[in-house]
């Protein structure tokens, strides 16, 4: 996933700083994501207007408890709760939604992050499932 992210990044110029955070969030994400369910993952990189966002969807309707406060840190002991905590400290913003029919969950869930990169350039979207 890594060097895949690094390539699309490279193709958009993306400065090292952000290219090495959305790496890192991409990297946490579909780990969360391979967690959460054995079914497939899809990856999505998209930039528009100045932004640059990347989406993880999986099938999955369960979101990882966010279990640090604001400002608070992991515990060097503890193996869960860090990719988070890490996309929060990363990513400009983020967030996640359920693809929902009412009260049931249909089609799983997209986590995504995103960052301001008025430097980014090259196609507007690529996807390419994990």
């Amino acid at each position: 996933m890594r060097a895949h992210v690094r390539a699309v990044l490279t193709r958009y110029r993306v400065r090292d700083s952000v290219l090495d955070n959305v790496e890192l969030v991409a990297s946490e994400l579909v780990t969360n994501s391979l967690v959460c369910t054995r079914d497939p993952v899809s990856v999505r990189i998209m930039r528009t207007g100045g932004r640059l966002r990347l989406s993880v969807w999986d099938s999955s309707p369960y979101m990882p408890p966010e279990q640090l406060a604001p400002g608070q840190g992991p515990d060097i002991g503890q193996e869960h709760g860090r990719g988070l905590w890490l996309m929060r400290g990363c990513a400009d913003e983020w967030g996640h939604y359920l693809f929902v029919n009412g009260r049931r969950t249909i089609g799983g869930k997209e986590v995504w992050a995103e960052w301001r990169t008025p430097d980014v350039q090259g196609p507007g979207t690529h996807a390419n499932p994990a």
